[in-house]
């Protein structure tokens, strides 16, 4: 497949390149070169994550086909699903452990050159370590004033599969995933209210706690945010409190109700804006130990000063041979930057020119995006810049309005460099409508650039499982990103 080729080809003008490079780590008995997979201090990374497994007391049947898993410091992790909006897990990890267990293709071969994972559902990455919260198939914003706890989308051939695509509109629909320095903020709408959310880290009197703060805008409708299943933990219930637009910093306590086995917290309509805090101590704690009000390490909000941070930094270069053919088809070698210095290893899958000037965008297998630069010429001095990380097993990236747009397992990404320093710091979703299982094969194979603005996608189709909507599909997705069809299936 891509992702295991040793080399990659590019076509630029009348010739040919041929870029040079490791795919694995760990050839003829050597010792990997690679840092971990999952890089400690970016703060996100993107998986399948499997929590069907947990035991009594958590959530039935909860699989996450499009998973953020964010890394909320002191070995603390949350996994947030894409499409339904939910907190799906939250926990602890084991100290020298990776969070996830390697059993995706990405991270499963990342050091082990050809290694290979199963097909259909059986074998998925789990949570290592220990599980503190979870959320079952449902959305975990919702509006009115009963919440409902079942999954509002369509279900496809196998009704019990739950990677059904993003919900529609009214239900709520992810908009970007933005970085503001050590933070993640989320973006995304529910029934036409835009929300902004930070999901946090923080230590009180040496007990670890969670906390989401979500700023939400005027509304017309009562909001409800699903904190979690109460039955499956013994923790005393969350704490919420809410500071209005312009307040100064005055709280205003809420109330956590449980309704069903969930804790549940309602955010009134209303003519002001503010911002919701719910927090989540991971401990045994009791009602004297709570805390509803600000916490020191947890008052900084970020701002624009935020995104000036440069997370990774130079630049590597490599050199190209060029070829002494004269014939019509010729072929040119470039190498790879590998090793770099960031210990990364590179198994590019796909390649876009961004110009007629030898300036390219790379995606690699591993969710890595190069800018590449020198690719024209004597290729004497070919440049390697990180733009961005953290993407699920990308495939195939397309240049398009001179912006990069990255197909992979989550959707159609648009990569942003909003402040100017060469790096990506807003992933705006392009389109996740179409469906996406956790089938291991149902990789996002390819993506074309269609004449009218449109964007062409292809889908694995192994299900070895279930069967998915879109498994084996030719997808087009409308140049805008609201709508898609089906114009090709049963690949």
């Amino acid at each position: 497949m891509v992702g295991m080729l040793r080399d990659v080809f590019l076509m630029l003008g009348a010739g040919l390149f041929v870029l040079n490079g490791f795919v694995g780590a760990q050839e003829a008995g050597k010792k990997s070169e690679w840092g971990d997979f999952v890089e400690k201090d970016f703060p996100f990374f993107s998986t399948v994550l499997n929590c069907r497994e947990l035991g009594e007391g958590f959530a039935k049947d909860n699989l996450t086909p499009r998973g953020l898993v964010l890394n909320l410091g002191n070995n603390v992790w949350a996994c947030y699903d894409l499409d339904l909006l939910r907190i799906a897990c939250v926990w602890e990890g084991k100290e020298g452990k990776p969070p996830v267990t390697p059993e995706a293709l990405a991270p499963g071969s990342y050091h082990v050159a050809g290694q290979k994972t199963k097909d259909g559902q059986e074998f998925l990455p789990k949570p290592v370590g220990k599980v503190w919260l979870t959320n079952g198939i449902y959305p975990g914003w919702q509006v009115g004033e009963k919440p409902r706890f079942e999954d509002p989308r369509e279900p496809g051939p196998s009704v019990e599969e739950v990677g059904r695509g993003a919900m529609d509109s009214g239900h709520g629909r992810l908009g970007a995933v933005t970085m503001a320095g050590t933070e993640v903020v989320l973006e995304y709408s529910v029934d036409g209210c835009k929300l902004q959310e930070r999901v946090q880290g923080g230590e009180h009197k040496g007990v670890r706690f969670v906390e989401r703060v979500c700023t939400i805008p005027r509304r017309e409708e009562t909001l409800m945010m699903v904190v979690a299943e109460r039955s499956e933990v013994r923790l005393m219930p969350p704490g919420a409190f809410w500071i209005r637009e312009g307040g100064e910093g005055k709280m205003e306590p809420m109330a956590v109700e449980e309704v069903a086995g969930h804790w549940v917290v309602r955010v009134k309509a209303s003519t002001t804006g503010g911002r919701l805090h719910v927090r989540q101590f991971l401990a045994g704690v009791d009602s004297s130990f709570a805390v509803n009000g600000p916490i020191d390490s947890m008052k900084k909000e970020g701002g624009k000063e935020a995104f000036a941070k440069v997370r990774f930094g130079g630049i590597e270069t490599t050199q190209g041979v060029v070829s002494g053919s004269k014939e019509a088809y010729v072929v040119d070698k470039i190498a790879l930057p590998v090793p770099n210095r960031w210990k990364r290893n590179v198994r590019l899958a796909d390649v876009d020119f961004l110009d007629a000037e030898g300036n390219a965008v790379g995606v690699t297998f591993d969710g890595d995006v190069w800018m590449i630069s020198g690719l024209k010429g004597d290729l004497e001095e070919v440049t390697w810049r990180r733009f961005a990380s953290g993407l699920h097993e990308p495939m195939s990236v397309v240049v398009k309005d001179g912006a990069p747009f990255v197909y992979d397992r989550s959707g159609i990404w648009k990569l942003v460099d909003s402040n100017g320093d060469g790096e990506c710091d807003r992933y705006e979703m392009f389109c996740n409508l179409f469906a996406q299982t956790a089938e291991t094969r149902e990789f996002p194979n390819s993506m074309k650039l269609g004449r009218d603005g449109a964007l062409f996608i292809s889908k694995g189709g192994q299900e070895g499982t279930t069967r998915g909507k879109h498994n084996g599909t030719v997808i087009k997705v409308a140049a805008d990103g609201k709508s898609f069809e089906v114009v090709g299936h049963g690949l």
